[in-house]
């Protein structure tokens, strides 16, 4: 299945477990990229906080009356992987017939929104890499008014 993220522009992007280190970064960056944003965690945290703070709708608990209204627009919903397949909001999300998919599938979605894409990946190390390419590019001069993604777990 092929996804484009230009699609859902108009639409919505809901994140189940948007409270999680890997899926919380997500959220903030779709959100940044101009994506109408919304999402749930088990549990109130700093990470739950830090994006309300943004002035995203964060639901504690999960409730299928938590997903954007059923309003004809499209829904992409992106959850964690600890998320199970009884979960009320990804129960309500496929009945409505929207994508959903994993964070991590998700994170390799990012890359359709930006013209060049430096990917980390291993057991090890990912933090220190990233860092380290980081570091080169602000010296370069080449990180100016251009995102830069730290390491995300898989």
């Amino acid at each position: 299945m092929q996804i484009r993220l230009e699609e859902y522009k108009n639409g919505y992007v809901h994140f189940i477990g948007c409270g999680g280190v890997g899926t919380q970064p997500l959220m903030k960056i779709f959100h940044e990229l101009g994506f109408r944003c919304s999402g749930s965690d088990m549990a109130r945290s700093a990470a739950t906080d830090a994006l309300a703070g943004m002035g995203l709708k964060v639901h504690i608990g999960h409730n299928a009356a938590n997903l954007p209204p059923d309003d004809g627009s499209k829904l992409l919903v992106i959850y964690t992987s600890a998320a199970a397949n009884y979960n009320p909001e990804l129960v309500e999300a496929k009945r409505r017939g929207a994508i959903c998919i994993r964070r991590g599938e998700a994170l390799g979605l990012l890359t359709q929104c930006f013209k060049r894409v430096i990917a980390v990946s291993g057991s090890h190390g990912k933090t220190t890499v990233t860092g380290m390419i980081t570091h080169t590019l602000k010296e370069l001069g080449l990180s100016e008014n251009r995102p830069i993604i730290g390491s995300v777990m898989n």
